[in-house]
């Protein structure tokens, strides 16, 4: 498994992944450097936020600078069937896939978003289910702990590629209430991206405290 430039505080295992006794560690070492973007409650409370892209608003930025970006990187588990080549696509992340934790391809999506919030993995996926899944335990309260970020992305390859690639040149641009946000934004507040659509990306927050926390550093950088 190859990963790319990403800083992690501790260490790894052989094949790569943060060793259990340190992933609790690395994420407070990531909320000390960019303050606020991990300080969440572990409620999972549903939110009906759905709010369209203002493609003709003006539109600012939230984000880190590159190098602090680069500094504390952020992971990513594609679902099974999905391609690791796309991490490419994914400035400044590591990426796995199942199997790298002992999962199956056939792994039942409760065990790969077990395995997400345990190692702070942003998920990404071309299934359907997983967003249903996800909100429907939202919903319930059945997650013990925040996502870090749900990336759903179109069938095939080529459309998959082309869809991230549009995004990694700013043709098409993720955005929340006319905010610029970008993929690491997206894993540190606990956004849900659907790029399906050619059009443009549907960036919608998967919970509602990632949502406060993301107003609160917005009114902390006079951008609300």
């Amino acid at each position: 498994m190859q990963f790319v430039t990403s800083l992690e505080f501790g260490s790894r295992t052989a094949d790569g992944n943060l060793t259990s006794e340190l992933a609790e560690a690395n994420t407070c070492a990531r909320r000390l450097l960019y303050p606020g973007s991990l300080a969440r409650g572990h409620s999972m409370q549903a939110t009906n936020a759905h709010d369209m892209p203002s493609r003709f608003a003006p539109r600012r930025k939230l984000r880190a600078s590159d190098a602090l970006r680069k500094r504390l990187g952020y992971d990513i588990l594609f679902d099974a069937g999905t391609p690791e080549q796309l991490l490419r696509f994914f400035q400044y992340a590591g990426g796995a896939i199942p199997s790298a934790f002992g999962l199956s391809e056939r792994a039942k999506d409760e065990a790969i978003v077990s395995v997400a919030q345990t190692n702070s993995r942003m998920i990404v996926t071309h299934d359907k289910r997983m967003d249903d899944y996800v909100r429907a335990h939202q919903a319930g309260r059945k997650l013990h702990r925040c996502l870090n970020g749900l990336v759903l992305l179109p069938s095939g390859y080529a459309k998959q590629q082309s869809r991230l690639q549009a995004v990694a040149r700013r043709e098409r641009v993720l955005e929340y209430e006319t905010i610029e946000i970008f993929w690491f934004d997206a894993w540190a507040y606990n956004f849900f991206v659907d790029i399906r659509d050619a059009s443009w990306p549907i960036v919608t927050p998967l919970c509602a405290c990632g949502l406060e926390q993301f107003r609160r550093d917005l009114r902390k950088r006079k951008l609300l």
